[in-house]
C-alpha cells in the first residue's frame, strides 16, 4: 500500500471514531414519556444531553399525533405527563 492510501484509511478511522464519540456522548439521558391529551394517550422516546432536553423532546414526540395545530400542540406540551420512564 502506498503512503496516501494509509493516510486516507487512518483519516477515515479517526472521522468514524469522532462521529461515534459525539453521538454517544450527547445522548447522556434517554426517556420515554407518555402523554394523555383530550382522552387519547401516546408515548414517545427521546435522548438528550440533559434530563430536561430529553424529557422536552420526548414530550413533543408524544404530543405530535395527539394535537392538531399550534394551540393544541402548546397545550399538550404544557400538560403534565401521564408517565415518565428513564431508560438511561
Amino acid at each position: 500500500m502506498n503512503k496516501a492510501a494509509i493516510i486516507g484509511i487512518v483519516f477515515l478511522i479517526l472521522v468514524a471514531a469522532a462521529i461515534y464519540y459525539s453521538t454517544t456522548s450527547l445522548a447522556a439521558y434517554r426517556v420515554e414519556v407518555c402523554m394523555e391529551f383530550r382522552g387519547n394517550t401516546n408515548c414517545g422516546k427521546a435522548s438528550g444531553s440533559t434530563k430536561q432536553a430529553a424529557q422536552r423532546a420526548a414530550t413533543g414526540i408524544a404530543c405530535s399525533p395527539l394535537a392538531s395545530g399550534v394551540t393544541d400542540s402548546m397545550a399538550c406540551d404544557q400538560t403534565p405527563p401521564k408517565s415518565v420512564t428513564w431508560l438511561k
